[in-house]
């Protein structure tokens, strides 16, 4: 059988499909992340992709329907999976270099990452303001 996200597009409906074609936990100063590496199938996509997910923690009736079953208590937060996006975006021609290059980054320091997508703020200087009454020569 062949792979059915090939064809996908021809189903129509689908904007996007992909398949996590490579997943990592790793642990990193007490915090654990999943990598996920994902083939995309769609026009013009050749190229995999990595993302970045993070463990949350929220209250179950947040995920719960709003009926929940009396036997099951909805007070207990619950994890959750939330993904913490790569700026710039993770590429690779194979998996195994975009498994390396999320590795990477997040083997980064802090204070690197900070440096590298965020700026520090500059103080505003403002000159004197002409009036407009004033004539100029």
């Amino acid at each position: 059988m062949t792979n059915p996200l090939k064809h996908v597009s021809e189903l129509g409906g689908f904007s996007e499909a992909y398949a996590v074609v490579r997943t990592a936990l790793v642990v990193r100063d007490g915090h654990t992340y999943r990598i996920e590496v994902l083939k995309g199938y769609g026009p013009a996509t050749t190229t995999y992709t990595a993302r970045c997910l993070v463990p949350r923690q929220v209250p179950a009736h947040m995920l719960a329907p709003a009926t929940p079953p009396t036997d099951t208590p909805t007070d207990d937060p619950v994890t959750v999976w939330v993904e913490s996006p790569f700026s710039p975006p993770v590429e690779a021609d194979r998996p195994k270099e975009a498994l390396a290059e999320a590795l990477v980054r997040l083997a980064e320091p802090p204070s690197s990452k900070t440096e590298k997508t965020v700026s520090p703020p500059r103080p505003r200087r403002r000159g004197p303001v002409a009036s407009s009454t004033t004539k100029r020569p």
